[in-house]
């Protein structure tokens, strides 16, 4: 039974229950970034392998200095990557660089510019004061082999495809990338390269939403423009809606007379889970799922909520179907009147909605919108606490592409408030 006029929480309950993971399939080292581990990546051996040098320096034994001892000969220099030597007394020392085996018998390393040298002499500066195991790593203090370094789940950086490759891995199970339809729709948008008549515009809700689902790592696109007339839009959707894992669309989902967008669409099989969301901007979000479960998110036609629900509820949806693991349930649905459970999150960082969002606190009062959430696009500002400052950033309506522009995101405010003070924080979502 279709929900309509429903709460944004109410949305994102009945959207996260339509989480699946997508398939796993393998990705190389080299392509890996941005991608979702499907896979623990373990330690193949104690990290660090060896005690291991910290700076630049010279390693010895602490029970010289212990009875007093302040000069030493120096035996060898050993540099990283050379094999181990061991001190012959302890009243030598070795020269040892960064990165470096720590010398057999040696548990002190005092910093180059702690000492001085005279010849083959080396003295240990008066106020060096060093300790015993100062400036080594000591061998599995960061990770035994066989622990966990990645969990499943996790978004990879460019730190953790660097840890990959200390283990060796040359190739990686990851979260297969979804192929997404990305339709927009109306007759009065034309094509770049298309000088627009005075009543007509650019595509661009479209541009935009490639960009950001690129820029996530969801690189797997089909896109098309729709036509506005009942029957043009109806043989295309049968080709927008084939073999596509997730369909994406803006423009057409209001109750004007060329919307015929949603009721097309229940015509082709597409269940309607939802049809409008009591937000402002986009009013006239209508979510459903295909007879083989695809998500049908079908986003107003303006480019300020085009934007801002795209990265509200479309791609946190698709970080959590990249970071659930495989053959892992879905979500149940909830019961009506349940409260709504969030988005699952990928693990690990920054689905990108997950990194990004957090919390930022408002550096000026806004009037609510009464039972409406309000998503306000907003500058924001580093304060020398560590916290976010939000200044609201005000759109002349949901088209006014121009002002999101100057914006950093966007904050949730919820239904109810009969304003928002300054200094309260609320949810960040950042572009």
């Amino acid at each position: 039974m279709t929900r309509a006029n429903i709460t944004v929480s109410e949305a994102q309950a009945l959207i996260a229950a339509q989480v699946r993971p997508f398939p796993t399939e393998g990705c190389s080292l080299e392509a890996a970034a941005g991608r979702f581990l499907r896979e623990d990546i373990l330690a193949d051996r104690d990290f660090p392998p060896f005690d291991r040098v910290a700076l630049d320096g010279v390693a010895l034994a602490f029970s010289a200095l212990e009875r007093g001892e302040s000069t030493f000969t120096l035996q060898a220099t050993l540099g990283a990557g050379q094999p181990r030597v061991a001190l012959s007394s302890d009243r030598h020392c070795i020269e040892v660089m960064t990165g470096g085996l720590l010398p057999e018998g040696a548990d002190c390393v005092i910093p180059v510019e702690r000492v001085e040298r005279f010849a083959e002499i080396v003295a240990v500066r008066p106020g060096a004061a060093p300790r015993r195991g100062e400036n080594i790593s000591a061998q599995a203090s960061e990770r035994r082999a066989g622990g966990i370094l990645l969990r499943s789940g996790t978004r990879l950086r460019s730190t953790h495809v660097a840890i990959c490759a200390a283990v060796g891995r040359r190739e990686l199970a990851v979260a297969g990338a979804p192929l997404i339809s990305l339709a927009s729709r109306g007759d009065e948008l034309v094509a770049l390269d298309r000088p627009p008549e005075p009543y007509q515009l650019r595509i661009s809700n479209r541009y935009g939403a490639e960009a950001a689902l690129r820029e996530a790592g969801y690189r797997r696109l089909r896109l098309f423009h729709l036509p506005d007339g009942r029957e043009p839009l109806r043989a295309r959707l049968e080709e927008v809606l084939a073999a596509a894992d997730v369909v994406i669309t803006s423009g057409g989902t209001s109750i004007g007379k060329f919307d015929h967008l949603p009721a097309l669409l229940v015509e082709a099989g597409v269940e309607c889970l939802f049809s409008g969301v009591r937000e402002r901007p986009g009013l006239s979000f209508w979510f459903g799922v295909t007879p083989r479960g695809k998500p049908v998110f079908a986003l107003p036609g303006s480019p300020v909520s085009a934007a801002i629900l795209l990265y509200r509820f479309v791609l946190p949806y698709l970080a959590a179907c990249s970071a659930a693991p495989a053959g892992g349930e879905a979500t149940e649905r909830p019961k009506a009147g349940a409260p709504a459970a969030p988005i699952p999150a990928a693990s690990g960082g920054e689905s990108p909605p997950s990194e990004r969002r957090k919390r930022a606190t408002l550096a000026a009062e806004v009037e609510a919108q009464g039972d409406l959430t309000l998503f306000l696009p907003v500058t924001l500002e580093p304060q020398v606490d560590g916290r976010l400052a939000a200044t609201p950033c005000p759109t002349r309506g949901s088209g006014d592409l121009t002002a999101l522009c100057a914006s950093d995101g966007f904050l949730e405010l919820p239904p109810g408030a009969a304003r928002f003070a300054v200094g309260t924080a609320w949810p960040l979502y950042r572009w």
